[in-house]
Parts: structure tokens; C-alpha cells; sequence
């Protein structure tokens, strides 16, 4: 406002001086104008800013998994058991069983004696005639004395093989000589060759039976390096046969 200006009026250069009545509508006018521009701008940032609620588009591919729930483990979460024939829906579902070990579990092999006979024989040998340690041989020898017996009786071992085995095995167990000869007769009881059986009417039958376990006796004295199972098969065949 210049000074020396008449009372109630503005000096606005080239339009003069003007009345401060006729200057407030129009200040009036331009001041809603801006705050209905202020509230459009507002309103539309603010619908910028909220979510969006419109229906989502579907895929054209294949449909995807559902996720697992915030920590569950994808590798333990699967489908939902079907429930069995039968049983109402809110039942759980049956868990499965581990079925116990089949008696099939128990026929597998465990010593070198069960997979390969020959090579248990070769190592058996080694340990007893080329080994300082003398315990090597014994628990090799009690290996062998618990396979013997299932061996033969499931046919994997001939009797007369089982019957050298069990000869070298009793001499590395049985240092008593008279035990270690009822040890051996008591496995030949069990265990014999292929022989033509005592008959009871045979008046010689029990002379028979008496020689045999001479014989046995005396074959199972003989060093083992000696011992030929031959020579055992050809005195009892001679025997049993009629013979001497």
C-alpha cells in the first residue's frame, strides 16, 4: 500500500488504485480453488497408495501346489491319506508299521565259512601252521565249529570235507587227546559218511560198529598233514562190505 493513499483502497500499479472490498471475492475464489485442487490430489494418491481388490486373473498354465504352511517342512508335507473303506472321515488315518526282521534275516551269511568254504579252509590253515599269534587260530577254529553243522545240514559242505575240517578244528580247541577222540566220535555219530547201515539181524553188526570207531579212532590219531579222507572212505567200504 503506498503511502498517502486514500483509505480502504490498494494501489496496484497499472490498474490503480483499487478498494479492498473489491479485492476479497476474488482472493475468496482463488483460495477455494486451490484447496479443491489439494483435496483432488490427495484423494488420488491415497487411492494410489491402498491395495487393489479386483479379482485376480487367472493362468493360462498348469495350476501350482499349494504352498506349506511359514515353517512346516516341504519334504515331510504330502497329500492326505485316504481314509480306509469303512471308517468315518474325522478317523485318523492308519499309520503304517515297520513289519519285524522275517526269520529270513537270520540265514545270511556271516562268516567267510558260510560265503566260501574253501577259502575259510586256506585261511584256517594259514593262521594255524604260519601265524605267531596263537589266538588268531583259535577264533578261527571256533568259527568253524559253529558253521560246521549248518553247513552240512543244508548240503553246502560235503560230510566227508566237514569231517577234516572238524578233525583240524578239535586239535586247535580240545588239547585233552581223550576228549578231543569222543569230540570226533560224537561228531561222526551225528554227522557219518556214506555207509550201508547196521542191520540187527547181522550177526556181525556190533563187531562191525566196534571196528569202525577203531578205525576212526585210529585215522583221527594221524597227523593232519596225513590224514586222507581216501583212505578212511576205502577201510570202511572194505568193512561194511564184508570184508576185514
Amino acid at each position: 500500500m503506498k503511502q498517502g493513499s486514500p483509505s480502504g483502497r490498494v494501489y496496484l500499479g497499472a490498474r490503480g488504485w483499487q478498494s479492498v472490498e473489491e479485492l476479497a471475492p476474488r482472493s475468496a475464489v482463488g483460495t477455494s480453488a486451490m484447496l479443491a485442487m489439494l483435496i483432488v490430489v490427495g484423494a488420488a494418491a491415497l487411492a494410489f497408495m491402498l491395495p487393489s481388490h479386483e479379482a485376480p486373473v487367472p493362468s493360462s498354465g498348469p495350476p501350482r501346489a499349494e504352498q506349506p504352511a511359514w515353517g512346516a517342512s516341504p519334504f515331510t508335507a504330502g497329500p492326505p491319506a485316504a481314509a480306509e473303506p469303512g471308517a468315518s472321515p474325522r478317523e485318523a488315518p492308519a499309520v503304517a508299521t515297520v513289519a519285524p526282521p522275517t526269520t529270513a534275516t537270520a540265514t545270511l551269511p556271516t562268516t567267510l565259512w558260510e560265503v566260501d568254504f574253501q577259502a575259510a579252509k586256506a585261511r584256517f590253515h594259514d593262521l594255524r601252521w604260519f601265524t605267531d599269534d596263537p589266538v588268531l587260530a583259535i577264533e578261527e577254529a571256533k568259527r568253524a565249529d559253529a558253521a560246521l553243522p549248518g553247513l552240512v545240514a543244508r548240503g553246502l559242505v560235503q560230510p566227508g570235507d566237514a569231517l577234516l575240517v572238524k578233525a583240524d578244528v578239535l586239535e586247535v580247541l580240545e588239547a585233552d587227546e581223550s576228549r578231543r577222540v569222543e569230540a570226533f566220535l560224537h561228531w561222526w555219530s551225528e554227522h557219518p559218511l556214506a555207509r550201508p547201515p547196521a542191520s540187527s539181524s547181522d550177526p556181525r553188526a556190533a563187531e562191525k560198529l566196534h571196528r569202525e570207531r577203531s578205525l576212526l579212532i585210529e585215522w583221527h590219531s594221524q597227523p593232519s598233514v596225513d590224514r586222507e579222507l581216501p583212505d578212511l572212505e576205502e577201510q570202511l567200504h572194505r568193512l561194511w562190505a564184508g570184508g576185514r
